[in-house]
């Protein structure tokens, strides 16, 4: 095979992520991710956006395409229940989520809690 330089130099590589997830996703949403649907594409043009630890984050470079995927199921429910002033923040299971992301709670400490957010959920379709 006889490669034709014309051709391989004008290829040209794009970077991006197509499954990202924001705030309104419950998984996210449960381990402390506060960025919103804006703040996720800031992101992706390369802006400055504060992460749920404390500090700010950002890329070298923007990317190239990006795509926020969050799913329909249980969307915004944590954030229902953590804010505390919700119907379903009121129910037994969920007390102990309300003020998850409050601010003095996102940090390590709170990663145990966090990970019982899914457990006894039983989704059926």
């Amino acid at each position: 095979m006889t490669l034709q330089p014309d051709k391989q130099t004008s290829r040209k590589a794009y970077f991006g992520d197509l499954h990202v997830h924001t705030a309104y996703y419950l998984d996210a949403s449960a381990y402390g991710t506060l960025a919103t649907l804006g703040d996720a594409y800031r992101y992706a043009r390369g802006e400055k956006i504060r992460h749920s630890g404390g500090f700010d984050v950002q890329l070298r470079q923007p990317l190239n395409f990006y795509a926020v995927t969050d799913h329909a199921i249980f969307r915004g429910t944590l954030n229902a229940i953590s804010n505390g002033s919700s119907k379903l923040a009121s129910y037994e299971p969920y007390l102990k989520l309300n003020d998850i992301n409050a601010p003095e709670t996102m940090s390590l400490d709170s990663l145990d809690l966090r990970s019982t957010v899914m457990r006894g959920h039983k989704v059926q379709y």
